[in-house]
């Protein structure tokens, strides 16, 4: 089984179009699946060119980067918050580096391209195929990538998560770890469209 998140998203639809025969599920959460309308953020545009990219790293990425990671971390898990600790245990730091923040921001700037192309194949995707989605998702819109997917993939099961963002892994993840399983263990996606209501803040509170 392949589960693949926001930009794995993008991977494990790929893997799914070339070596389905080899996979016993699909899942998708949250993933980035078809190239929207506009550009990437304009910092990713930036770090893409040669020269100036590499002043623009130096300059502002690495001094300050970190300074202004927190809002972004917040802005996934919105409208719940990021769990206590998360920013240490996720090792964001490690994001700074360099090397990595300038690959990752090519990677990103070349993504919608090629999404563009890939998108067309996923009706060639046979391989059983959950895809759960938050409605509250401000990263990856619902309606452009996991409700298109589904629309694409014959029998495959889309979950809409009422009042969630764009990490339904960490808010719901008794629906995510069910998914899985039913995934792993062979049984067949339940074809359609399941919407679950948001959870009361006795039940967030249980989860966390």
């Amino acid at each position: 089984v392949m589960l693949g998140h926001s930009w794995g998203g993008a991977v494990a639809t790929a893997y799914a179009t070339r070596f389905g025969p080899d996979m016993s599920g699909l899942l998708v959460l949250a993933g980035a699946t078809h190239p929207w309308k506009g550009p990437v953020a304009w910092y990713h545009r930036v770090l893409a060119k040669p020269i100036l990219g590499s002043i623009f790293l130096w300059l502002v990425v690495v001094p300050f980067g970190r300074l202004m990671a927190s809002a972004g971390v917040q802005s996934t898990f919105t409208p719940d918050s990021a769990p206590e600790g998360y920013e240490e245990a996720l090792g964001l730091s490690l994001l700074f580096r360099p090397n990595h923040f300038r690959n990752n921001s090519v990677d990103t700037s070349n993504l919608r391209m090629h999404l563009a192309r890939q998108s067309t194949r996923y009706n060639e995707i046979k391989v059983p195929t959950i895809i759960v989605t938050g409605n509250r998702d401000q990263t990856v819109m619902a309606k452009l990538h996991s409700y298109a997917l589904h629309e694409q993939i014959v029998g495959s099961e889309l979950i809409k998560l009422q009042g969630v963002g764009h990490m339904p892994h960490h808010v719901r993840p008794d629906i995510v770890i069910d998914a899985l399983e039913r995934l792993a263990s062979g049984n067949a996606p339940a074809a359609g469209t399941h919407v679950y209501p948001p959870q009361s803040d006795a039940q967030k509170a249980a989860v966390a």
